[in-house]
């Protein structure tokens, strides 16, 4: 391949992300839709209401459906605090860096096996696109299943890298993948698999 096409390749890539946030961040709406309301505001009105820490930690992990939002739910209180108000525009954004991450993993395990910055660009249209869209304009769905793509894959990821640290990191971050969805549960059987397949027994314990 011409070093010109090359160029060319990487340089749609970059443009292509540039105008996946700032499409994004045009398009998207400070205006709650479903479960908007239930599940984030109604959570900040109760845990700004609550008198009691307990109180507090019982709205945070609270059933949503059947899901455990906790990880949503701290975000946006987090959100509240240093904005002093909650803008559903903004929390999707803060959302979005999910997938940024996310590309950063598969892009340094996908440059380990092949040092090729070109084998780099498909991650860039397979991950930044809006066929997912209500993952993308939706504050607390984005909130919810990004978080959860995005803590899991991390996870797994630092349970294969060397060291106790390492594991204990993947550990935290299945904690908080748990408590991201319903589906996040399945993390822990996935961790298993990644140390039993590795030979990592004592890990299991």
């Amino acid at each position: 391949m011409s070093k010109a096409l090359r160029y060319f390749l990487l340089l749609a890539a970059v443009i292509y992300f540039v105008f996946f946030f700032i499409f994004t961040f045009h398009h998207a709406e400070n205006a709650p839709f479903i479960d908007d309301y239930d599940g984030l505001f109604d959570f900040l009105i109760a845990y700004l209401s609550a008198d009691t820490l307990e109180r507090k930690l019982h709205f945070l992990v609270r059933q949503h459906n059947e899901h455990r939002i906790a990880f949503a739910r701290l975000i946006t209180l987090i959100y509240y605090y240093i904005a002093d108000g909650i803008n559903l525009k903004y929390l999707i954004m803060i959302s979005s860096l999910n997938l940024l991450i996310l590309w950063g993993i598969m892009a340094k395990v996908m440059y380990s096996i092949r040092r090729d910055l070109l084998a780099l660009i498909p991650l860039v249209f397979l991950l930044f696109h809006f066929q997912h869209y209500a993952n993308i304009f939706w504050a607390e769905c984005s909130l919810q299943n990004l978080s959860v793509a995005c803590m899991g894959v991390a996870s797994i990821w630092m349970s294969v890298q060397p060291g106790r640290a390492h594991r204990l990191a993947a550990l935290v971050l299945a904690i908080a993948t748990t408590f991201s969805s319903g589906s996040g549960m399945s993390i822990w059987f996935v961790l298993c698999l990644v140390f039993i397949l590795s030979f990592q027994w004592k890990s299991l314990l």
